[in-house]
C-alpha cells in the first residue's frame, strides 16, 4: 500500500522512524513528508501563509531508512497532508498515516492535535487517514504501537469510507498485556480537565493529571483499562462507530501482533 507518513514533532522524532521502518518491513510503500521542526498543537492549521508564499522543503536522509522518500516542510503537518492531496508527491498516497505520537490524542482536546490534523485534512478531501499515539515513549512501546498498526492498515483502509479518518491509541502496558480493541467516543472535558491559571504578561495552561472520571465507553476510561481505543471521526472531528466487520479484522490483527512475540490474544468489544 502507498503510505504517506507523517507527524507533528517532527522530522527527526523517533516514532515517526519507528513506524515508517516497520510498514517498510511489512512491504508497504513509504514516503515521508513530516514537519521541519516540531508542530505539536498545530491541530489543522497550515500556518499563516500568504497568497503567493514559497513553501521551503528540504529532501533528508533518515538512519536505517535510506531507501525510502523523505521531505522536512516548513509548515505543520496538515499542510503536508495537503501537498498530497494536491498531487504534489511523486506517488499518490492511498492513504496517510500521522505519528507515533509520544502521549495519546484523547478527549476532545485532541481536536488541537497536529497529528490529527494531518489525517483530518487528508479526509476532508477523500483519503483515508489514521493518526496514532501511545501512552509512553520507551522504545518498545513504540514498537508494539507500530506493529498493530501496521496489521490494521488494510482492514481500516478497506472499511473507511471517503470522508472518515481514525484516531488510534496504545495504552500503557506492554503488547502482551493489550487487553483488547475497543470503539470509543472522546471523552468530554471538564473545567478540572484544563487549568488556565494568570501569571504576569499573560495566563499559564496545564493539563490535569488525573481525568479518571471519564465515561465508562470513553477513549480515556478504556485506555486506563488495557484497551487499544479507536475513534471513528469525520471531517470536522465528529464521531461513529466501527463496523462488525471492521472490529473482527482488527481482533485478527492484535491477535497476530501478540502472536509474534509469543503473547495470549486478546478480542475485539463493540
Amino acid at each position: 500500500m502507498r503510505v504517506l507518513l507523517t507527524n507533528d514533532d517532527g522530522i527527526n522524532a523517533p516514532g515517526l522512524s519507528i513506524m515508517a521502518r516497520q510498514l517498510v518491513a511489512d512491504g508497504h510503500d513509504v514516503t515521508i513528508v513530516a514537519p521541519l521542526v516540531q508542530c505539536s498543537g498545530s491541530g489543522t492549521s497550515i500556518g499563516s501563509e500568504i497568497d503567493g508564499r514559497s513553501i521551503e522543503v528540504t529532501t533528508v536522509t533518515l538512519p536505517g531508512l535510506e531507501g525510502v522518500p523523505a521531505f522536512a516542510v516548513d509548515g505543520p503537518p496538515a499542510l503536508a497532508a495537503l501537498a498530497a492531496c494536491h498531487g504534489l508527491l511523486q506517488v499518490a498516497p492511498q492513504i496517510v498515516v500521522s505519528g507515533i505520537n509520544p502521549g495519546n490524542n484523547v478527549g476532545r482536546l485532541a481536536a488541537h492535535s497536529g497529528t490529527l490534523g494531518a489525517v483530518t485534512t487528508a479526509a476532508s478531501y477523500g483519503l483515508p487517514g489514521i493518526a496514532v499515539s501511545c501512552a509512553a515513549i520507551p522504545r518498545d512501546q513504540f514498537e508494539a504501537t507500530a506493529a498493530f498498526l501496521a496489521l490494521t492498515l488494510e482492514p481500516l483502509t478497506r472499511h473507511a469510507v471517503r470522508t472518515a479518518a481514525y484516531n488510534v491509541n496504545f495504552p500503557a502496558c506492554p503488547l502482551n498485556q493489550v487487553r483488547g480493541v475497543r470503539f470509543s467516543h472522546f471523552a468530554t472535558p471538564g473545567p478540572a480537565d484544563l487549568h488556565l491559571t494568570r501569571e504576569p504578561g499573560g495566563f499559564r495552561i496545564q493539563l490535569a493529571r488525573d481525568r479518571s472520571r471519564a465515561a465508562a465507553d470513553s477513549d480515556l476510561a478504556l485506555l486506563s483499562e488495557g484497551y487499544i481505543s479507536i475513534t471513528v471521526l469525520s471531517t470536522g472531528l465528529p464521531e461513529s462507530h466501527g463496523s462488525t466487520g471492521l472490529a473482527a479484522d482488527l481482533s485478527a490483527a492484535l491477535e497476530s501482533a501478540q502472536a509474534t512475540r509469543a503473547a495470549p490474544a486478546a478480542a475485539v468489544e463493540q
